[in-house]
């Protein structure tokens, strides 16, 4: 199976960790957030662990590559440090973006507004996410020209590991002008 998310700009941890709660087998500390609890930078409350256990009754344990970007913040990043701890999985792509810190939005009247964190994740390392984001298990550079609307580079390097892990190997398509 292949995810791709790395243009996922996030959206909500509980939907994130509902899907990865497919692919644990039993409950799995994901990370850990420190929520801000005063005006300070540094007013942060205890660490706290988020935890993930397994749904429904059927687990997805077969091999799983997942695409990560720079594209990728907030929720998207929770999922991918989440996924990033399962044995049958490797993170594949680019470090995500570094900014999953809840953010709330206020009204400042006149149709403005403006956002500011919540909390500080760290990844279940308790390395910080933020600023930083989640670095893939396997780091496939950007490349912009060598995509095209026939090409895409990460897709074909996750294929090519999926066939490897699954002993399967990848045969390249024939040359359009073969004689």
């Amino acid at each position: 199976m292949i995810i791709d998310v790395r243009t996922n700009a996030g959206g909500s941890d509980a939907a994130a960790f509902a899907f990865a709660s497919r692919f644990v087998t039993g409950p799995t500390v994901v990370s850990y957030v420190q929520v801000r609890n005063g005006a300070a930078f540094s007013d942060l409350g205890p660490e706290q662990a988020r935890t993930i256990n397994k749904r429904g009754t059927w687990q997805y344990t077969k091999p799983v590559i997942v695409l990560a970007g720079r594209g990728g913040f907030s929720a998207n990043e929770s999922f991918v440090a989440a996924m990033r701890l399962l044995p049958h999985v490797t993170v594949i792509g680019d470090t995500t973006g570094g900014a999953s810190g809840n953010p709330k939005t206020m009204a400042l009247g006149n149709g403005w507004s403006f956002s500011v964190p919540r909390w500080i994740e760290f990844g279940p390392d308790r390395q910080p996410i933020e600023w930083k984001g989640v670095a893939p298990s396997v780091a496939v550079p950007w490349a912009p020209n060598a995509y095209s609307a026939h090409s895409d580079p990460l897709i074909d390097t996750a294929v090519g590991m999926l066939g490897e892990i699954n002993g399967l190997f990848r045969v390249s398509p024939p040359e359009k002008n073969q004689h």
